[in-house]
């Protein structure tokens, strides 16, 4: 999709593609992947620490399942989490309708729920749209870096733990927390763009998915890809979200093909 719009189907790109969940080539919930090549050629060589989903599809209305899966993985005391039977930690620890994922959305909705923005949402991204208003009132302080971390596989992973422990600090104001958060995710996006592009002569990285399609982080990751010496690549004419998959999936299966590229209409 980015490709296509920015006429790249024949440069490797650099391409962060954040999103809510969407099935992996490992059998994991995906969206929170940085691929690297060009149509038809992606490999996958970053990604978010995976979690734990307890109920799977049910942490879309009840994103307090995604915050008290990371309070446990990364074993911290969440004092604000909602009553929860023992049989679901049981659940969770046993892998028992409990998929991995790796998806930034269900970050989102874990931060807003540390932040004590709810335990439940109306409709997907409820959580981290308030997050967003709530971050614009918020003041800079010290926040947690990102680190990446290498998988025996080679990949890299993004560990969230710290940070989320961070947000759980009632102590430090809850939009404070919530621009913290957004900062640390735009720094990671800058230190992706080092790690992965620059060393590699990439100079334009692509932003895509729901996630960006959050004003403040966007522009947050802008300007720190933009400080590790790369161009940002924001679609404009093919929305980030789910409704540019279509077009998308025309740019692959033209690469795949060798048919030339479908250029969106303007």
């Amino acid at each position: 999709m980015l490709a296509g719009e920015f006429g790249a189907l024949n440069e490797d790109l650099l391409v962060l593609a954040w999103d809510g969940v969407g099935y992996g080539r490992d059998g994991t919930l995906w969206g929170g992947e940085t691929l690297f090549g060009r149509p038809g050629a992606w490999s996958r060589v970053a990604s978010l620490r995976a979690f734990r989903l307890p109920g799977g599809d049910q942490a879309v209305r009840q994103p307090w399942r995604s915050a008290q899966s990371i309070a446990w993985h990364a074993g911290f005391d969440w004092p604000d989490a909602p009553e929860i039977d023992p049989l679901l930690q049981h659940a969770w620890a046993q892998g028992l309708a409990s998929p991995w994922t790796s998806a930034a959305g269900r970050l989102f909705d874990a931060a807003a729920c540390l932040v004590g923005l709810g335990h439940e949402s109306s409709y997907e991204g409820q959580g981290p749209s308030r997050l967003e208003a709530l971050a614009v009132r918020g003041q800079p302080c010290v926040v947690p870096e990102i680190p990446l971390r290498t998988d025996t596989d080679g990949l890299a992973r993004a560990d969230w733990a710290e940070l989320m422990d961070w947000m759980a600090d009632s102590g430090i104001p809850a939009a404070d927390r919530a621009l913290g958060f957004h900062v640390a995710l735009a720094e990671l996006a800058g230190r992706l763009t080092a790690v992965l592009a620059i060393e590699r002569g990439i100079t334009r990285v692509g932003l895509t998915g729901g996630v960006f399609q959050n004003a403040l982080l966007t522009q947050l990751a802008i300007a720190a890809i933009e400080r590790a010496g790369a161009t940002a690549l924001v679609p404009e004419q093919v929305p980030v979200n789910d409704a540019g998959i279509a077009y998308g999936q025309v740019i692959e299966l033209a690469a795949d093909t060798g048919a030339g590229p479908a250029q969106p209409s303007r």
